[in-house]
């Protein structure tokens, strides 16, 4: 898949088609509205991530995993008990070791606490 930068019209059609389909088959499943984005506060903790990968030269890319916290709060999270059971994205920087497939870096540890919407 090619990388490109996109505009804010092609990104809103990108995911409107997200919402018309995967959306309404998980919302349907679940029987509540699914969560359609995750915010990242651009914060300390969000800041140092994005230092560490831009900074390490054994990094290829970002894998982003989609995630869901389990119907109690553990270990602090999520902090607001209305996102138990939500679906949420963490993400983790990958490196490449002698041409093999990128795995997910074990020197930066993954980022996840993103602001659920809706």
């Amino acid at each position: 898949m090619s990388t490109k930068a996109i505009t804010l019209s092609e990104l809103s059609t990108l995911h409107q088609t997200y919402l018309n389909n995967k959306a309404t088959i998980l919302s349907a499943e679940i029987k509540k509205r699914e969560t359609e984005t995750v915010w990242f506060e651009m914060n300390a903790d969000l800041r140092n991530t994005l230092t560490k990968i831009l900074a390490d030269t054994k990094v290829d890319g970002i894998r982003f995993y989609f995630t869901a916290y389990k119907d109690v709060v553990e270990n602090g999270f999520p902090q607001d008990v209305k996102d138990l059971s939500k679906m949420s994205i963490a993400f983790v920087a990958t490196e490449k070791a002698g041409g093999a497939a990128s795995t997910d870096s074990t020197s930066i540890s993954p980022l996840n606490h993103g602001v659920l919407n809706p």
